[in-house]
């Protein structure tokens, strides 16, 4: 059986489910409370499966998504942790903290941009 599935002791099958319901909780235009939740229980999820299969990868910055429109990287996202929950269903749990990792960025690169504003005009003084 591949390394990472339930029963030799890697990532639970039913991170596939929680991952699968983090997908959908990003469906019907999500408010920014919503999608800040899922960013923030997917960096989670990352850390307990990296710590589950004791997988350490140096420290990379990664670029964040440039997107146009705000609501393309959170349907990115959404699609890219419907991919994750498979490849974890799959056995390929390795994989999916990579393509975890990539629906983080894309979130972060929404809530980054929802926090500048329109325009990237950044925060207005004192908030």
């Amino acid at each position: 059986m591949a390394r990472g599935t339930a029963a030799d002791g890697g990532v639970p099958e039913s991170y596939a489910e929680l991952v699968r319901a983090l997908s959908e909780r990003l469906s019907a235009a999500p408010d920014d409370q919503a999608v800040w939740e899922v960013y923030s229980e997917t960096e989670r999820l990352i850390a307990l499966m990296r710590f589950r299969l004791g997988h350490e990868t140096p420290g990379r910055f990664a670029k964040l998504p440039a997107a146009s429109e705000t609501d393309g990287l959170v349907a990115r996202a959404r699609a890219l942790l419907a991919q994750a929950a498979g490849e974890i269903a799959r056995g390929d749990a390795l994989g999916s903290i990579a393509t975890l990792r990539e629906a983080r960025n894309h979130l972060r690169g929404y809530l980054t941009q929802k926090r500048r504003g329109p325009r990237g005009t950044g925060r207005a003084a004192g908030t």
